[in-house]
């Protein structure tokens, strides 16, 4: 898990390892294995301990057939007191990108 933190937009981002990653073009597989990464990447969030949780969309219906620019899920999570923005996204070569961003 390597993370850095962006000045410029104010987040937070993870970017987890891949789980299990094919090269290949059935449809089927591919979204196992986006999924495979994308449920590693939610136990990993779940870990983090924030007080609250709220799912505000989800894109995990045939994940290899959304638009790659588009989060697998976000939710709004409070911790400390503060509200944030939490956005998983499935990265190219495996794995995901996890943004956490203030909400003002």
């Amino acid at each position: 898990m390597e993370n850095n933190y962006d000045k410029e937009t104010k987040s937070m981002n993870y970017f987890t390892e891949s789980v299990a990653h094919r090269f290949t073009t059935n449809v089927d597989e591919m979204n196992e294995d986006i999924l495979a990464d994308f449920y590693n990447a939610v136990e990993w969030l779940l870990s983090r301990g924030y007080e609250e949780y709220y799912e505000i969309i989800s894109r995990t219906i045939n994940p290899a057939q959304q638009n790659a620019f588009f989060a697998l899920r976000e939710y709004r999570v409070k911790r400390n007191g503060h509200y944030k923005l939490v956005s998983i996204y499935h990265r190219f070569w495996g794995g995901c990108w996890i943004e956490e961003r203030e909400l003002n």
